[in-house]
């Protein structure tokens, strides 16, 4: 798994947050236009699923957004199967004007994920040994 992983500076809270819901949606539509979802694929979310550039929709497989609200600042995480993955999903957001009030991009970055793992449930159970 590797991530390309972007910092953003200069970040307009409203706007970004605007950016992150339409990343919300957009996802969403992914998943129902391509049947990973329950819900059923309409006018809407066929529009949306089309927004999204090609070389994402087959690449990234996980997006995490991390915002500092007191620094203005933003990181976005794409995860994806590989790093020719990777690359390509830099390679087509960087084909892509950044949004209104999103900030300056600062710096872009591949990293190999040497360990991601999810402790829910340790921390549902309490159960730490």
């Amino acid at each position: 798994m590797y991530v390309r992983l972007a910092r953003f500076a200069a970040v307009d809270p409203a706007a970004f947050g605007d950016q992150v819901e339409l990343m919300r949606r957009q996802v969403g539509a992914v998943l129902a236009a391509t049947g990973r979802s329950m819900d059923d694929p309409d006018e809407r979310t066929m529009a949306e699923f089309d927004a999204v550039p090609s070389g994402l929709r087959q690449t990234v497989r996980r997006l995490s957004v991390l915002v500092n609200d007191d620094e203005a600042t933003a990181v976005v995480m794409l995860f994806c199967s590989s790093e020719d993955a990777a690359r390509d999903a830099d390679a087509a957001l960087g084909r892509l004007p950044l949004p209104a009030g999103v900030g300056t991009r600062t710096d872009v970055e591949i990293y190999r994920v040497a360990l991601d793992e999810d402790m829910s449930l340790s921390l549902a159970t309490g159960d730490f040994s």
